[in-house]
């Protein structure tokens, strides 16, 4: 049995739990901005904190203070900031009736792949002759990666039925990804998925450019 640790605190927070936590009032802001249907908004404040969670855990390697709380309370704020928090932004948005089921399926493989995560940590891929990290099924990150771009396309070009019907399939794809075995980071599996994200973004520039030069409407975001 543990003994009640000196001070009469459970934990002592470091420096990177503090960035850790910075999440929380980020998260806030982007839920009250949600519910005001501000949602690009609160897509800018999740994209912030992103930016913390990728930070907290460069920090805590490079400082030298990783431990398992740490990587218990980034599975936590995972829930919050990929989980969670763009669930709620697609039903503001109106992503609801049928398609909330891609929610679900998307928010359980998420917690799925999360709780895996935190009891086996990443992996090591000894293909080819080195180790390598590799992941465990597909990260909860790439929930907002998805959801941002379709978002913005459908603000700047409409077409809501079918980016809705676009944005289900692609959430269900997630679901499945997060349950599926790790693949190293490396690898070209991996690299052709983190091509996805910019290609929609160029993708999106370019038909932008396209509305411009042929002096058509545009709304500015």
């Amino acid at each position: 049995m543990s003994s009640l640790p000196a001070g009469g605190w459970i934990i002592r927070l470091n420096r990177v739990d503090l960035i850790t936590l910075s999440s929380v009032p980020l998260t806030l802001l982007a839920l009250f901005f949600t519910l005001r249907q501000e949602l690009l908004t609160a897509l800018a404040l999740l994209f912030l904190a992103m930016t913390a969670d990728a930070l907290d855990g460069l920090l805590a390697r490079r400082w030298g203070l990783t431990r398992e709380f740490g990587r218990y309370l980034d599975g936590f704020m995972d829930v919050l900031i990929y989980l969670v928090s763009p669930a709620l932004i697609l039903l503001q948005w109106g992503f609801d009736g049928v398609y909330a089921v891609a929610l679900v399926t998307m928010i359980a493989a998420g917690c799925i792949r999360l709780s895996v995560f935190n009891q086996t940590g990443n992996i090591e891929d000894a293909s080819k002759g080195s180790a390598r990290p590799a992941y465990l099924g597909m990260p909860v990150f790439w929930s907002l990666l998805i959801i941002a771009p379709l978002v913005l396309l459908e603000h700047w070009l409409g077409a809501t039925a079918f980016i809705k019907a676009l944005l289900a399939l692609v959430l269900l794809w997630f679901r499945c990804r997060c349950c599926a075995p790790g693949r190293s980071l490396n690898s070209p599996h991996w690299r052709r998925c983190c091509g996805l994200p910019s290609a929609v973004s160029r993708c999106c520039a370019s038909l932008r450019w396209q509305l411009r030069a042929h002096r058509l409407p545009c709304i500015r975001c």
